[in-house]
């Protein structure tokens, strides 16, 4: 269904404005694709369910995602600085997310953090730190 809807827009996109918009939209698409990914990095960087038996894991918590520093009422992310609550409760609208002080915090928001992680070395240097101190 998905594919069919994604096809239409392709073509539409193609008879309406021309091929320049259409690689627009690939391009845009691939971009999405690799902030989706990137975001999924920086929620869960070094931060491990212990294995509680052969093949079981604990359950997820709060301690399974970073948080974000700041008041937690920024609608602009979608509470995404609230992630570790999403954890707990996966079906919680994204406006009833609340913060968790137990989480790990990272060093700054996630604008910071995005271009943080495109700097391996500096992100290394930022995060593990951040990882060994709260996993330890």
């Amino acid at each position: 269904m998905f594919a069919i809807l994604q096809l239409t827009v392709a073509v539409m996109a193609i008879l309406f404005a021309g091929w320049p918009a259409f690689l627009f939209l690939l391009l845009q698409s691939g971009l999405a694709i690799c902030l989706l990914h990137v975001t999924n990095y920086l929620q869960h960087y070094g931060l491990m369910r212990m294995e509680t038996g052969p093949g079981q894991y604990e359950k997820v918590n709060t301690h399974h995602a970073w948080s974000s520093p700041g008041s937690g009422k920024d609608f602009s992310l979608f509470q995404l600085e609230n992630h570790a609550d999403h954890h707990i409760h996966p079906n919680r609208r994204y406006e009833e997310l609340v913060k968790h002080e137990e989480s790990p915090v990272q060093p700054t928001g996630y604008s910071g953090m995005l271009l943080l992680a495109l700097i391996p070395p500096l992100w290394f240097q930022a995060m593990n730190k951040r990882v060994n101190d709260f996993t330890s």
